[in-house]
């Protein structure tokens, strides 16, 4: 995806900001932070998002944070005074501003209000998921609000969960109306899995469908249903909240893991090496524990940093001694 403005073009592909012909050189989390804002150009970004994005959630402070929207605005010729590109809204966020236009990529593969999705998250690395607002079906009356509700919670809780990318509600609720097809979710926003549902209302009942797919294969990997009086509407929430992310925790694991074991052994990233390797330690026998602990070194190595996995190769040496 380009990102086209001014004087200026923002290339995901390369991983470039051009001016004219030129190569700006910026950080990449400069860059990141430019693109992230580019590809969100109709809506403000908050703070929070910009450090889950760009910071992968770890903590930062201010000074930070204005430390790179400064870096940002110099290495596209604004500044804090003019707000040329990117406009601050005090004590929320930013937002890109300006006109740009959007070649490349899935710049066509827009959702309904027409305005092109934000870049696809990279297919490599840890596990990719959307969540679209829930379908509502009978009258709901004051309960309407229950379908944007419930995907919005959801979407707040996962982003706790470190080991998953979760794309931005402003992208994901584009995907509002019919039933969209779950294959162009995926390529249209980048994502391996897609959570959706449907709430029927009908009477004093309330009836919560939801399901997880596998945007790839367009398979369903786990679907349940929820339901109970509509007065108690709030406890259901909290219940399918506490499911779904139960569910997530087994089932893209086990699905990660079933893709790895078909790719080639050096194709194999840091998460699916690990996937791979819990597969194999959960067996609780010698050879697949030292299966385990070569994947897990196998993605210490690609990432060193990578907690999960350093915890995982832990585990094998605890089985070794626990099997004598």
């Amino acid at each position: 995806m380009i990102y086209r403005f001014g004087e200026f073009a923002i290339d995901e592909e390369k991983v470039e900001l051009r001016q004219g012909d030129a190569v700006v050189p910026v950080e990449p989390q400069v860059f990141a932070l430019l693109a992230l804002l580019a590809a969100n150009r109709d809506r403000m970004v908050s703070k929070t998002e910009i450090i889950e994005k760009i910071w992968d959630g770890r903590f930062i402070s201010d000074a930070a944070l204005s430390s790179r929207i400064k870096s940002a605005r110099q290495a596209v010729g604004d500044n804090g005074r003019d707000q040329r590109w990117i406009k601050t809204i005090h004590g929320k966020g930013f937002r890109f501003v300006g006109d740009s236009v959007v070649e490349g990529g899935n710049a066509q593969a827009a959702g309904q209000d027409g305005q092109a999705p934000a870049p696809a998250p990279a297919q490599h690395g840890r596990p990719s998921i959307a969540v679209l607002p829930f379908r509502l079906v009978g009258a709901a009356g004051p309960y309407a609000g229950v379908a944007d509700a419930l995907p919005h919670e959801l979407i707040s809780a996962l982003s706790r969960l470190r080991w998953l990318f979760i794309i931005a509600r402003g992208s994901s609720f584009r995907f509002r109306g019919a039933e969209p097809d779950i294959q162009d979710v995926g390529g249209v926003l980048g994502v391996r899995y897609v959570v959706s549902g449907v709430v029927e209302i009908v009477g004093d009942r309330i009836t919560v469908t939801v399901e997880l797919a596998d945007a790839k294969s367009d398979s369903v990997l786990w679907g349940d249903s929820f339901s109970g009086r509509v007065d108690d509407v709030h406890e259901i929430r909290s219940r399918i909240v506490a499911s779904v992310i139960a569910a997530l925790e087994v089932h893209i694991p086990q699905n990660e893991a079933r893709e790895a074991s078909i790719s080639a052994p050096e194709n194999l990233d840091a998460w699916a090496a690990y996937h791979l390797g819990l597969q194999h330690l959960h067996r609780f026998n010698k050879g697949d524990n030292e299966i385990a602990n070569s994947m897990f070194e196998r993605a210490i190595a690609r990432e060193p940093d990578f907690a999960r996995a350093h915890a995982a190769l832990s585990s094998t040496h605890f089985q070794n001694a626990f099997l004598h």
